[in-house]
Formats: structure tokens, C-alpha cells, sequence
């Protein structure tokens, strides 16, 4: 049922990102790196503050997941929702005035409609993960998803349709905002069986609160370190150098949707577990996902690395091309931020969140200290790829820290076959890249990338040789994407 799980919500964020990425090809041709660099300046700039809204989903998770009275934690999670989206529009809307009349930071016309469009929509998606978090609280992973992916293909060809009449910023923002109040009325119906009347439990909202408080400061971190480095980029450099690391990452994040569905699974899971002290079940889940993370999936990021360069331009076009390196860079990125996922849960299932805030805080002082150094015109300016190498850096250090820290905790450790497995994949892979450089350059793109990928076959057929890959992770690969048991679990959850 865990990989079930597993698939049902990395197959939906595979599947949305597919869409988008076909419709991002699209946007990012006809409409240019500007007016994909002012919406991702609209939503940075709003994105800053979205830790108001995702102040207690952490704590709705936890205290669904340990048992705890569910009708009352609807109505707690509910009114603290409710009152988080109105603080959250009170504090932009300063904010920007702020900038604007106090500050005197030039905005285009374009940029404050962006901005308070992006607000709207930030808004109204927080309080659908009313509905969202509790599902994943449950365990009811199908629920959790399927409102996503139709808000997601309203957009995405919403989008399509408006860039291809020649619409700009705005209206990419306003069809986003538009495809959220379409899927209102899907969350309601979904949730048609969930309880939300019960009387107000004052000791269970303190433990809200109590959970809230140190997440208060994890939250603010990650909405500073998630778009203030896009702001910075801007300020320091140019919108148009923004959408060329927007042009990478869009690519790239596709990379990240392993850490994240794997996030939303282990939490809960570690947080039961931690409860009943069964540290030898997280040790043997972790293991396993370590494994496959090395094992089937790294020689996908180091393929996607080396193809960067004919990839980029072929997919998005010539103007592009500044975006090649961040693209290559992010990729490491993504692999690190997923590595370092089962860690940082397991903290967080063991509900040590005042610690977990403190490192936040450290990672926090860390990126501002990168990002200067990185994108500063009195450091090295390095522009787009500068904050892609920001990312890398901070998610290097953060995944020795978190890994030393659960170590401590609970006495885990990386497989001796781990450090194997890396050390042949660095081996092959960057020998396969000087190869490439040396004599395949003036190849047609599509050849190389055909080439690329013989070579990672290959590699996998000279693990099974050397029996590193085993008929075992075979089986088990092959039993994660079993469709008859996802459309069993599928089927079961929603019958519930």
C-alpha cells in the first residue's frame, strides 16, 4: 500500500508536470523570457508570505495521524485557515504599498496587477489545503491529488489558449487564479463524508499552537529561501535574467517531485511510527528508498545533466541557452533535496520542531550569506546561474547536517553499497560526459540525446553484470508501478 501511495502521488505531480512542461515549451516560445520572468517575479514576490498560510499544516498531519479527534481538528485546522488567509492578504498588500510609496521601488503596471493576482490565487489554493492536508493526514492519498490535477489542466490549457491570442503576464496570472475557483466546487464534493461540526477544543488547539509556534520559524525560512533569491536576481540583474533561471528550473523541477511525493508520504508515517517507538521500521523504509534513490534514479540525473545542452535549446528555443547551466546545476540540486527528505522527516515525525526550527534558522542565514555572495554586484555577480549554484550549495550542507543529526538520533547509516554506487555512477557518467565534449559536440541534438540515453541503459546492464542490480530491485521497481494495485488502492480509498 506504501508504494501505492507513493505512485498515486508522484504519478499525478509526473503527470501535472508533464502537461506543463509541454505548455510551459509553448508560454516560453511565443511569449518570451520577460513576461516568464514577471510572473515569476509576481509569485516570488507574494510567495515570500505564503508561510502565513502553511503555518499549521504540519500540525493538522501530526495530530490527524496520532488518532486524535477528527471532527475537531477539521474545525480548529478550518478557522485557523480561514484567519491565516485573510492575515496573509493584509500583510502583501502592505507589503507592496510598503515598497512602493515608503520604500519608492519602481513597479511596472504589469507587476502590480501580477502581484495581486498571484495574491488572490496564494489565497483561495491555501484554503483548499483545508481539504488537502487532511486527506494526506489520513492517509487518503487518491483525494489529495485528484482536485490538483484538474485545477492543473484547467491551467494549463487556459494558458496555452491565452499566450497563443497574444495575451501577456496578466492574464497567465489571472487564468491561474480562475482554474483554483473552478476546482472549488470538486474539493467540496470530496469532502462531502469528512466531519467538520464538533465542539471547540481548547486543549487540542493549544497543541496546534504548540506544534505552530516552532514551524512558525521552519515556514518563514523556506518562503524567504524559495522566492526571495528570484527577487534578488531580479533586483540585481533583470527580469529577462530571471526568466532565464526560471527557463532551467521549470525543467528541473520535475526532479523535485520525487523528494516532495516521498515527503508527503514519510511524514506521516514517521510520525506514527515515532509514537510507538518503532525505529526500526523508519531504518528499514529509509534503506529502502536510499537504495532506490541511487540506484535506478541518479544515472537519470546524471543523463539529464548531460543532455542539458542540446536539450535546453531544442525544447525552448535559442534564447535559452543562458539557461543550459542552471539547468545542469539545478539537477544535482533537485538530487540533494531529495536525499536529504526521509532525514529532515524523520525529525519532524519525532516532533522535534524547536530543533528543526534552529536549523532552519542556520539554513537560512546560510542562503542569504550564498545569495550574496553568488549574485552581489560586489561578489561575483554571477546572475541566473549564480542562484542555481545558491540552491546546490545550501542543499549540500543541509544534507550532511540532517543526515549527522537523525544519525545521532537514531543510529542510522548509509549502506557501504550507497557509497559504491555513487562512486560508480561518478566514475561512468563524467567519463561519458568528457566523451561527449570530445567527440559528439556537432552532432544533431536528437541523436545525442539518443546516444545519451544507449549509454544509461548500458550503465544499468553493467550493474546487473556486476550484480549491484539484483533481480530483487527489479521485482521491487516493477511492483511500485503495479496499475491493477494502484487502481485497487484507488478504488478502495475512494469507496471509503
Amino acid at each position: 500500500m506504501l508504494k501505492q501511495k507513493y505512485l498515486i502521488d508522484f504519478g499525478s505531480k509526473f503527470f501535472l508536470y508533464f502537461i506543463g512542461a509541454l505548455t510551459g515549451i509553448v508560454v516560453a516560445r511565443v511569449a518570451g523570457p520577460e513576461v516568464v520572468g514577471t510572473v515569476a517575479y509576481g509569485a516570488s514576490f507574494v510567495g515570500m508570505f505564503g508561510f502565513i498560510i502553511g503555518l499549521f499544516g504540519t500540525s493538522h498531519i501530526k495530530l490527524i495521524s496520532e488518532k486524535q479527534d477528527l471532527a475537531k481538528c477539521n474545525r480548529i485546522y478550518t478557522t485557523l485557515m480561514i484567519a491565516s488567509s485573510a492575515v496573509f492578504m493584509i500583510v502583501v498588500t502592505s507589503y507592496f504599498f510598503y515598497q512602493k510609496y515608503i520604500n519608492h521601488k519602481e513597479f511596472s503596471s504589469t507587476e502590480q496587477v501580477v502581484i495581486f493576482l498571484s495574491m488572490g490565487f496564494t489565497s483561495l489554493y491555501g484554503l483548499t489545503k483545508v481539504a488537502e492536508i487532511t486527506w494526506i493526514g489520513l492517509g487518503q492519498q487518491a483525494k489529495a491529488n485528484i482536485p490538483g490535477v484538474i485545477r492543473s489542466i484547467v491551467y494549463q490549457i487556459s494558458r496555452i489558449i491565452v499566450v497563443l491570442l497574444g495575451f501577456g503576464a496578466i492574464a497567465l496570472s489571472f487564468v491561474n487564479l480562475l482554474a483554483a475557483v473552478i476546482t472549488i466546487p470538486v474539493y467540496l464534493v470530496l469532502l462531502k463524508n469528512i466531519p467538520f461540526n464538533a465542539k471547540w477544543d481548547k486543549e487540542l488547539f493549544k497543541k496546534y499552537f504548540a506544534i505552530g509556534i516552532p514551524i512558525l520559524i521552519i515556514t518563514v525560512t523556506n518562503s524567504f529561501m524559495e522566492n526571495y533569491g528570484r527577487i534578488m536576481l531580479k533586483d540585481t540583474s533583470a527580469v529577462l535574467e530571471l526568466g532565464i533561471f526560471t527557463g532551467g528550473a521549470s525543467l528541473a523541477m520535475m526532479l523535485s517531485m520525487i523528494g516532495s511525493s516521498a515527503g508527503t508520504i514519510f511524514f506521516p508515517l514517521f510520525s506514527k511510527a515515532s509514537a510507538e517507538k518503532n525505529f526500526d521500521y523508519i531504518k528499514k523504509q529509509i534503506g529502502k528508498y536510499e537504495r532506490f534513490l541511487y540506484l535506478i534514479t541518479l544515472p537519470g540525473f546524471f543523463f539529464l545533466a548531460i543532455i542539458s545542452d542540446p536539450l535546453i535549446p531544442f525544447i525552448m528555443g535559442d534564447e535559452y541557452i543562458p539557461s543550459i547551466p542552471v539547468f545542469s546545476i539545478l539537477v544535482f540540486a533537485a538530487f540533494l533535496s531529495i536525499s536529504t527528505m526521509p532525514y529532515k522527516n524523520l525529525i519532524y515525525g519525532m516532533g522535534k520542531f524547536k530543533s528543526s526550527a534552529w536549523v532552519n534558522l542556520f539554513s537560512f542565514i546560510l542562503f542569504i550569506g550564498l545569495l550574496y555572495l553568488y549574485l552581489s554586484p560586489r561578489f561575483l555577480n554571477l546572475g541566473a546561474p549564480g542562484l542555481a549554484l545558491t540552491l546546490l550549495s545550501q542543499n549540500l550542507i543541509e544534507y550532511i547536517f540532517w543526515y549527522y543529526y537523525s544519525k545521532k538520533q537514531i543510529q542510522i547509516s548509509i549502506s557501504k553499497s550507497i557509497y559504491i554506487i555513487s562512486l560508480i555512477n561518478i566514475v561512468y557518467f563524467v567519463s561519458v560526459y568528457l566523451l561527449f565534449n570530445a567527440y559528439f559536440q556537432d552532432m544533431y541534438a536528437v541523436l545525442r540525446m539518443l546516444l545519451a540515453g544507449v549509454f544509461v541503459l548500458a550503465f544499468y546492464g553493467l550493474l546487473f553484470l556486476i550484480k549491484i542490480l539484483t533481480k530483487k530491485d527489479i521485482d521491487f521497481l516493477v511492483d511500485v508501478f503495479n496499475i491493477k494495485a494502484l487502481i485497487n488502492y484507488t478504488k478502495d480509498e475512494m469507496n471509503k
